[in-house]
């Protein structure tokens, strides 16, 4: 079995079963039979830490989830202005505490037409 097609607890099993192998037969394996086992330890590992960075982008998500939760609904929004030579982050709040927010309300209360930003 490939190591892409296997599951998190599969590729930790056999990479544990690789290094028993390797320590219990090391005398007896042929040049080979060692880059054989070192190709597959090096792709289990690959895979290992795509697992890693799978786990750490769903933590992050799960966090962002939670703040976005505990600050009442309120929505950040970065947005990125990227230049010749420089890179800006800028993070705007739109939550209900925002001018937009207020600016929408009354519009809306008023009959008048929202802007873009408004409308988010």
């Amino acid at each position: 079995m490939e190591s892409k097609d296997m599951n998190y607890d599969q590729v930790k099993e056999r990479l544990d079963e690789l290094k028993v192998e390797f320590t219990e037969q090391r005398s007896e394996l042929n040049k080979e039979q060692v880059d054989s086992m070192r190709e597959e330890n090096k792709s289990l590992k690959e895979r290992m830490n795509e697992f890693k960075l799978e786990r750490e982008t769903r933590d992050n998500k799960i966090k962002e989830a939670l703040e976005i939760e505990e600050n009442n609904g309120d929505v950040k929004i970065i947005a990125e202005k990227r230049g010749d030579e420089n890179k800006m982050n800028k993070e705007q709040n739109l939550g209900y505490e925002s001018v937009e927010y207020r600016n929408a309300f009354l519009k809306n209360l008023m009959g008048q037409d929202l802007t873009e930003v408004e409308e988010r």
